[in-house]
């Protein structure tokens, strides 16, 4: 008797033990996401960062290699590069005019 009464003791406790077992096994992995989610945002931020410095870092270079090896003189290629902007204009003009107008149709 003594050892089935010790059994059931046993196994009652266990049960009122589970709840705060799992409370804690809960808890233990909500903080491990948000350790995850805060640990993503910073290199979030420090990814964007280093894009933009390479971005930045590389329109420098563009420019000063571009300026160094240009083949032609600053205003044969001003006179280009403006004719070259106006025919992008138009062609991209003359794409999104039909689109803006049968989305203003709909």
């Amino acid at each position: 008797m003594n050892r089935v009464l010790k059994s059931v003791l046993n196994t009652a406790a266990e049960i009122l033990d589970q709840p705060e077992r799992s409370a804690a096994r809960i808890r233990d992995r909500i903080q491990d996401r948000a350790e995850r989610i805060a640990h993503r945002a910073a290199c979030r931020k420090n990814h964007t960062l280093l894009s933009a410095v390479n971005l930045a870092a590389g329109i420098g270079i563009g420019v000063g290699l571009g300026m160094l090896l240009a083949p032609a003189s600053g205003a044969e290629t001003r006179r280009y590069l403006s004719r070259k902007s106006e025919e992008l204009g138009d062609s991209v003009r003359d794409l999104l005019t039909p689109e803006m107008e049968s989305a203003g149709s709909v």
